[in-house]
Parts: structure tokens; sequence; C-alpha cells
């Protein structure tokens, strides 16, 4: 089985749903919601990917609101 190469989240661009989800520490529908809402989809044939530096844009507005 092909085993990929595991590389440090401040240095890759996308993640997978898995890592989303774990970066966020939330479960699968709410990463899903999150990568929606920031605009972060990137389908790349049947492979969907988030974009990392959206999630973190979308998630500093989220701070920045709370903080009002």
């Amino acid at each position: 089985m092909y085993k990929r190469n595991t590389i440090e989240f401040d240095k890759k661009i996308t993640i997978d749903i898995n890592e989303l989800q774990t970066m966020l520490s939330v479960g699968r529908n709410t990463a899903l919601q999150i990568g929606k809402n920031a605009g972060a989809v990137i389908k790349i044939g049947r492979r969907t990917l988030y974009r990392i530096d959206k999630i973190q844009e979308y998630m500093n507005t989220l701070t920045e609101e709370c903080n009002g």
C-alpha cells in the first residue's frame, strides 16, 4: 500500500478533510462547514482539499468578531 509522506502543517499549502479536522480539533461535519464558509475548498478530480491560508484568515475573522 502506498504511504504518503507527512509534512508539517506550516509547510503545506493544502490539507485533506482528516488533517483539517485535526488542525481545528473538530468533527467532520464542522470541518466541512468551516472549509466551505472560508471559501477554502479545492476540488481536484474526486479529491477535495482545503487551503490552509483561507482557513486561517476565516478563523481570524471569527476571533475578531468575538473580541468586538
